[in-house]
Order: C-alpha cells, then structure tokens, then sequence
C-alpha cells in the first residue's frame, strides 16, 4: 500500500490494495483484491472481496457484492446482495440475496431475493419480499409488494410492466406494458401486453389477451382470452372469458356474459 486514509480491520482486508485511497474494510478477508479501487466500504466476511479498480461501492452483511470487480456507486445490504455482478454500477440492493445475479446498471431491489432472477436488465426496480424474482432480462420494470412480479417458477423477459400489490402478475413472461394495482391483478397473466387492471383481483384469469381495461375488485375476473374489453365497476363482466369488445360501466354489469362480443352495458 502506497497511499493514505485507508481503514482495514480483518483477516487479509484490503491485502492487496497498492494505490487505493479513502477505502474502509472491516471483515475477513473484505476488499482483500482491491488494487486501485477507492471510496469503497465493506463490511462483514468477504464483503467485496473480488472488488479491483470499482470506486464508491458500500457493502454491508456476509458476500455483499461479492464478485463486484469494476463495478461503482452502487449499495449492497444484506446476505450475497448482489453477489453475481461484476461490473454491476449505480446498483441499490437491500436484503438476503437481493438482486444475486444482477449485472448490469441502475437497478434497485429491496427485500428478501427481490430482483433475485434479473440478470442482465436495466432500470428496473422491485420492493418486496420474492418481488420480481422471475424478470430475467426485461428493463423498465416496477414491482411493488410482496409476490408482485414473476414468481420463482416463472422467466419474464417482458418489458414496462407495473405490478403495485400482492401478487400482481405473478406469471407474466413475455407479456408487456401491462399495468396491475391491486392485490392479485392480473395474476396468472402470461403473454398478454398493454393491459389495465386497478383493483383487488381485476383481470384475475387474463392469460394472453391484450389490450385491456378493467378497474373495480373483481372486475373481467374470468377474462382470459376477450380482447378490447373495458369493465369499471365492481364485478363488472365478471364472467367474460373470450368475449371481445366488450364495455361494461358500473357494478355487476355484463355479469352473465361469457363468449358474446360487442356487447355495451352503462
């Protein structure tokens, strides 16, 4: 070490750091392969330990960051947060294996394995517990809630979705611009693109049918296939399956409707 205003506490912490300055390493074997990186903080076991040239990195809790080699300005909090990335940047992942294979840039995951499947999208964000596991490389994502987002047995590569609540397109994989608020909307929906669905279980059914509009609890529940339809109101076509072109306003309109199409209801 030639330089100055480092900090290291720990089994071979910053062993190997030559012109590194400002850097903190408290923790076996943390920042251990740090050459000329600097302004980085680790602390816990192994804590960027693979880390060589990358500035401005905080990792907190066992393996944060683990194989961050160049990567900079980025946070890891929490058990192998963000423990894939190498050249991961301007990264936040908070929580136990948080964003694990992550990448690539400007992702943010807070929770337990949220964002754990993103590998190589960017600009994504999830908060939650499991929130977004399955988005591998889809980009400009949010998921929000506990469950929201692809789950553990499902690979998204859909780009511009919005799941806001419980469980919100759980099964979504190449479907995109969708946008779901509300505790199970649009749940099992795998293909299907620029769909609406506000409210507790709205378009609860919808597979692969797009270009949809449902607002109210329960609303186009049974929708799976139906394109064009529009339901607002609590329950409204609740029963539609594949009819198309469907427009239900208000409470329990078009209820009873289940393939018919070019149906209007106020």
């Amino acid at each position: 070490n030639t330089t100055n205003n480092n900090n290291a506490f720990g089994f071979q912490a910053l062993a190997s750091n030559t012109t590194g300055y400002q850097n903190s390493a408290f923790g076996h074997r943390s920042l251990n392969n740090n050459t000329i990186g600097s302004a980085n903080s680790a602390f816990g076991y192994q804590a960027l330990i693979s880390n060589t040239t990358g500035n401005n990195n905080t990792a907190v809790v066992t393996q944060a960051a683990y194989n961050n080699t160049t990567g900079i300005q980025s946070v890891y909090v929490g058990h192998q947060a963000g423990y894939t990335g190498t050249t991961a940047s301007s990264t936040t992942a908070v929580g136990y294996q948080t964003l694990y294979n992550n990448t690539v840039t400007i992702n943010t995951g807070v929770g337990y394995q949220a964002g754990y499947s993103n590998s190589t999208g960017d600009t994504n964000a999830y908060f939650g517990y499991l929130a977004g596991y399955g988005v591998t490389t889809a980009s400009q994502v949010l998921y929000l809630g506990a469950y929201s987002g692809p789950d553990t047995s499902t690979t998204s590569t859909g780009n511009r979705n919005v799941g806001v609540g419980y469980s919100t397109l759980t099964k979504t994989t190449s479907g995109s611009g969708n946008v779901a608020v509300g505790g199970n909307a649009l749940r099992v929906n795998t293909t299907g693109s620029n769909n609406i669905a506000v409210g507790d279980q709205a378009f609860y059914n919808n597979t692969t049918a797009s270009n949809n509009t449902a607002i109210g609890h329960q609303a186009a529940f049974s929708n799976t296939t139906g394109t064009r339809t529009v339901a607002v109101g609590k329950n409204s076509l609740y029963s539609n399956t594949t009819g198309t072109n469907n427009t239900g306003i208000g409470s329990y309109t078009l209820t009873s409707i289940t393939t018919g199409g070019y149906n209007t209801a106020v």
